[in-house]
C-alpha cells in the first residue's frame, strides 16, 4: 500500500513543470559535483528527471559545438573548397589520368602553366614541383630554339607551283593510312614542273629514314643539278639535322611552308588526297603486299595515264616529254 502511495506521489511530482533557468541551476549543481539525490530532493522531482535534464544539456552542447564555426574556420573551409574545385577543374582539362606515366602527366600539364597554381596542379597529379618546373623551363628553351630555327626556314617558292623546267623545284609530303589495324606512312617526292611523282616510300613510321631514303631514290632516278629547291612542310623528319645536312651536301636548297598553312604545300598534299580518294579508300586490303601493289599501280597510272587540268589535260610523263625540251 505504501509503495502505491509513493508511486502516486512520484507521478504527481513528475507532472510539475520547471523553467529553463531551474533546469540550468540543477545542471550547474550537478557539474559542481553535488549528488543527484540531493538535487532531486531540493527540486522535488525524481532522480531520472535530473538525469534527463543533464542528457539534454549534453546533447545541446554537442549540437552547438558542431554547428558553430568561427570566422577563421569558415575562411579555412572556403579555401579548402576552392582548392578542391581547382583540382577537379585541372583533372578535367588536362585530359590525363593521375596514374599515367610521368612524361604524359608533364606533357598534359605544360599548357596549363600560368593558368593554375603550380602547387595545386602538382598535388592533383602527384608530381614534385621541382620536376614540373624543370620540365617547363626545358620546354621553354626548346620552344625558343624552334622559333629561332623557324625564322631561318624560308619559303622560297611562295606558292609559285609552276617552275619553267623539270628538276628545279621538287615538293615532298607524307600521309598515313591504316590497313588491317596497322598504320602505314607513304612519302612522295614530286616534280612541280610536271606534277610527276619521281619516287615514293612506305614505312611503318614517319621518320627521317623514310624521308631521306625516298629522296635518295628520287635523286638516283633524276640526277638533278645543284640549286634544286625542295619544298615541304615543317615536319620533324623534314627539319631534322640528318636530312637538312644531307640536302646541303647535295647542294639542294630547302624551302618550307609556314606551320599550320597546308595551302603553302597544296600540290603535294592534294596528291595525297587524290591517292586516297581514287585508290586507297576504295578497297579493303587483305594483306600488306596487296596494299603495296595498289600504291605502285596507282602511281604508274597517275604518272603515265591520268590527265591533269593544270597540264592541259596531259599526264605528267606526256607533259614532260612535250615541254621539257
Amino acid at each position: 500500500m505504501s509503495n502505491l502511495i509513493n508511486f502516486q506521489k512520484e507521478s504527481v511530482v513528475r507532472k510539475q513543470s520547471y523553467t529553463e533557468q531551474q533546469k540550468e541551476s540543477a545542471i550547474n549543481r550537478y557539474k559542481n559535483r553535488e549528488s543527484v539525490i540531493a538535487i532531486a530532493k531540493d527540486f522535488n522531482t525524481s532522480r531520472s528527471t535530473i538525469y534527463y535534464w543533464i542528457k539534454q544539456a549534453e546533447r545541446h552542447a554537442i549540437h552547438v559545438t558542431t554547428n558553430s564555426v568561427s570566422v577563421e574556420d569558415y575562411k579555412k573551409l572556403q579555401k579548402k573548397l576552392r582548392r578542391q574545385q581547382l583540382m577537379v577543374e585541372i583533372l578535367q582539362i588536362a585530359n590525363c589520368s593521375p596514374t599515367a606515366p610521368l612524361t604524359e602527366k608533364l606533357r598534359a600539364l605544360a599548357p596549363l602553366y600560368g593558368k593554375y597554381p603550380v602547387h595545386i596542379m602538382c598535388e592533383a597529379f602527384n608530381i614534385a614541383r621541382g620536376t614540373y618546373y624543370n620540365h617547363i623551363f626545358k620546354a621553354k628553351s626548346i620552344y625558343i630554339k624552334e622559333r629561332q630555327d623557324e625564322r631561318k626556314r624560308n619559303n622560297l617558292i611562295n606558292r609559285d607551283f609552276h617552275p619553267p623546267m623539270p628538276n628545279q623545284v621538287w615538293a615532298g609530303d607524307t600521309t598515313m593510312i591504316e590497313v588491317k589495324m596497322k598504320k602505314y606512312y607513304i612519302c612522295t617526292v614530286m616534280d612541280l614542273f610536271s606534277r610527276k611523282i619521281i619516287d615514293y616510300g612506305i614505312s611503318y613510321s614517319e621518320n627521317t629514314h623514310l624521308i631521306k631514303s625516298t629522296f635518295e631514290k628520287a635523286v638516283k632516278a633524276r640526277s638533278p643539278r645543284k640549286g634544286l629547291v625542295f619544298h615541304s612542310d615543317q615536319g620533324r623528319a623534314y627539319t631534322s639535322n640528318t636530312f637538312t645536312n644531307y640536302l646541303k651536301k647535295l647542294g639542294v636548297e630547302q624551302s618550307f611552308s609556314k606551320k599550320g598553312t597546308p595551302y603553302y604545300n597544296s600540290v603535294a598534299e592534294s596528291f595525297n588526297a587524290t591517292l586516297k580518294e581514287e585508290e586507297l579508300y576504295r578497297y579493303h586490303y587483305h594483306s600488306e603486299q596487296e596494299f603495296r601493289r595498289s600504291v605502285q599501280n596507282y602511281l604508274d597510272y597517275y604518272n603515265n595515264d591520268r590527265p591533269h587540268t593544270t597540264l592541259n589535260h596531259l599526264c605528267p610523263c606526256q607533259y614532260e616529254k612535250i615541254n621539257a625540251s
